[in-house]
């Protein structure tokens, strides 16, 4: 047996989907499978389209990114505060501890002032402020041997926990 098998669906329109040999579906055209999920309310095809695209996976350790001398939260870099939320209430950790960062190019001011801005946004969600401890993380120096490293990587704050 192949290992992977095509299948066509008969409704008009509708593109080929192959499946792996976990009878998951590798590929799929978003138009298709719209029209195809109208069409098919009740049969099984709809829940094979509905679980073709797979949420991300999760932030580990969570990490919030920012702009080029910035220090404010963009909304898509907020699931992210939503992920170390989650870990935080799953696992029930004592503290958060927020550790801010800045590439060797920017000011470190940057780094408190970032990881004050994922404080505010936990607060925000209703997290008690005395839970919250911010951290300096500082980045290798411009010269160091880390400096082929794309300064963008530090520039985030990490959402870690204390147990």
């Amino acid at each position: 047996m192949p290992s992977s098998a095509s299948v066509s669906f008969e409704r008009s329109g509708a593109a080929s989907v192959d499946f792996g040999t976990d009878d998951k579906p590798l590929y799929f055209n978003a138009w298709s499978m719209q029209e195809s999920v109208r069409g098919a309310r009740s049969c099984c095809f709809r829940r094979i389209a509905l679980t073709m695209f797979a949420p991300p996976p999760p932030c580990d350790p969570p990490r919030v990114f920012f702009g080029a001398n910035q220090a404010r939260i963009i909304d898509r870099d907020l699931e992210c505060v939503e992920e170390g939320l989650r870990i935080f209430r799953d696992e029930n950790y004592r503290n958060f501890v927020l550790y801010g960062q800045a590439a060797p190019n920017e000011a470190p001011a940057l780094r408190l002032a970032r990881a004050a801005a994922v404080r505010d946004a936990l607060i925000h969600r209703g997290v008690d402020p005395s839970l919250i401890v911010m951290e300096e993380e500082r980045a290798p120096d411009a010269d160091g041997p880390a400096s082929s490293v794309d300064p963008a990587f530090y520039r985030c704050v990490t959402i870690d926990f204390e147990d």
